[in-house]
C-alpha cells in the first residue's frame, strides 16, 4: 500500500511537510507494523524536497524532470554556481540589446 501525502500542497500553506510525514511514518509503525506501507512525497515544488523526503523517512517521491535535473547540482561549489548565474544574466542582457556599463 502506498500513502500519498501532498507535501507541496502542505508547504504552500506555510506548514513544514517533513514533520507531518515523519509523524505519519511513526504512526504507521505503531498501528500496523506488519502491513507493508510506503509513503510517497507528492507535489514536489523544488529540488530540495528530495532531501526533505529522505530526512522524513519517505520511501517514494514524485518529481518533475526539471527538478530531477536540479538534484544533479547538489554539492556544487556555490561560488562557481554564483559566477555562472551572473554570467548567464549578463549574456541574456547582451543578447536582448541592453548595455551594461
Amino acid at each position: 500500500m502506498i500513502i500519498s501525502i501532498f507535501a507541496g500542497r502542505i508547504a504552500d500553506t506555510g506548514v513544514n511537510p517533513e514533520e507531518i510525514i515523519s509523524e505519519s511514518i511513526l504512526y504507521r509503525k505503531l498501528v500496523k507494523p506488519r502491513t507493508p506501507i510506503e509513503f510517497l512525497w507528492a507535489s514536489s515544488r523544488e529540488a530540495y524536497n528530495y532531501v526533505q523526503a529522505e530526512k522524513s523517512g519517505c520511501e517514494i517521491i514524485t518529481m518533475s524532470p526539471d527538478l530531477i535535473k536540479k538534484v544533479d547540482k547538489f554539492g556544487k561549489d556555490l561560488d562557481l554556481f554564483s559566477i555562472e548565474t551572473v554570467q548567464m544574466f549578463y549574456d541574456d542582457a547582451v543578447k536582448s540589446g541592453y548595455r551594461i556599463d
